[in-house]
C-alpha cells in the first residue's frame, strides 16, 4: 500500500514470508542492531543474547530490543550463546577478511558444530545473494544468529545488510544502491564450513555459478 507522507512516497515494510522465523544477535551498532532492526520492521521474532548492562559501544543497548543480559560484561560470551542458541550464523562485512573478534565466532560454531557464512560487500551482490539462499535451504535454517563488523569500524555494513537481507528473505528484486563488482573474472567463493562433531573438520564450500564477466576500465 503506498501513502502519501509529507510529500514523500512511503510504502509500508514487506513481511518476510522466508523459513526464517527468529533473528538473534548481540545487539552492537553495526551488522548486529541492524539485523534486530529488520526482524522488528519485518515482523520476525528478534532476541538473543548481550552483555550485562547492555553495554555496547556508543551506550546502552536500548530497551525496544528484547535481548537477555549474560553474568558477563564480555561480548564474546553473548556471541557464543547465540551461536549456540541458533541453527546457524551469518557473517556480515564490508572487508574480505574478519576482525578477531568474527574470528572467534567462527570458533564457536566449529566447536558446537553449527554453519557459519561469511559474506562481504565487495563481492557480486548477485552471488552473495546466491549464497544466503543457499545456505539457508541446505542447512534447514529457521533461527538465525548475525553478526559482523561494528558501525564504527564499517560504517557502510548496514545498507549492505540491508540490501542482502531484501533480496533474500522479501523475495525482492533488490538491486544494491552502488554495483559491487569486483576486477577479476573468477567469481568470489562463500564458504560456509560445518563442523560435526564426529568428524575433527569438514569445509563445505558453497559454489555459485558464474555470471557473464564483466570487463572493467
Amino acid at each position: 500500500m503506498l501513502i502519501q507522507r509529507e510529500n514523500e512516497n512511503w510504502s509500508a515494510p514487506e513481511a518476510c514470508t522466508s523459513p526464517i522465523r527468529r533473528i538473534v544477535s548481540a545487539g552492537q551498532p553495526g551488522a548486529e542492531r541492524t539485523a534486530l532492526d529488520w526482524a522488528i520492521e519485518h515482523g520476525l521474532e528478534h532476541g538473543g543474547f548481550c552483555p550485562r548492562r547492555r553495554q555496547a559501544e556508543g551506550g546502552p543497548i536500548p530497551g525496544e530490543y528484547l535481548l537477555t543480559e549474560t553474568r558477563s560484561g564480555s561480548a564474546l560470551v553473548s556471541e557464543e550463546g547465540n551461536v549456540r542458541d541458533s541453527d546457524g550464523t551469518l557473517i556480515f562485512t564490508c572487508k574480505s577478511g574478519l576482525n578477531a573478534g568474527s574470528k572467534r565466532v567462527q570458533d564457536f560454531a566449529r566447536k558446537q558444530g553449527k554453519p557459519a557464512l561469511h559474506i562481504w560487500r565487495a563481492a557480486p551482490f548477485e552471488w552473495t545473494v546466491q549464497a544466503v539462499r543457499k545456505f539457508v535451504q541446505n542447512y534447514r535454517i529457521t533461527v538465525v544468529n548475525v553478526t559482523g563488523a561494528r558501525l564504527a569500524k564499517e560504517p557502510f555494513v548496514s545498507g549492505f545488510l540491508r540490501d542482502v537481507l531484501d533480496a533474500v528473505f522479501l523475495d525482492a528484486d533488490t538491486e544494491p544502491q552502488e554495483p559491487r563488482l569486483v576486477a577479476t573474472g573468477r567469481p568470489p567463493v562463500h564458504r560456509a564450513t560445518y563442523w560435526s562433531s564426529k568428524i575433527a573438520l569438514r569445509p563445505v564450500e558453497t559454489v555459485l555459478r558464474p555470471l557473464p564477466t564483466i570487463d572493467l576500465p
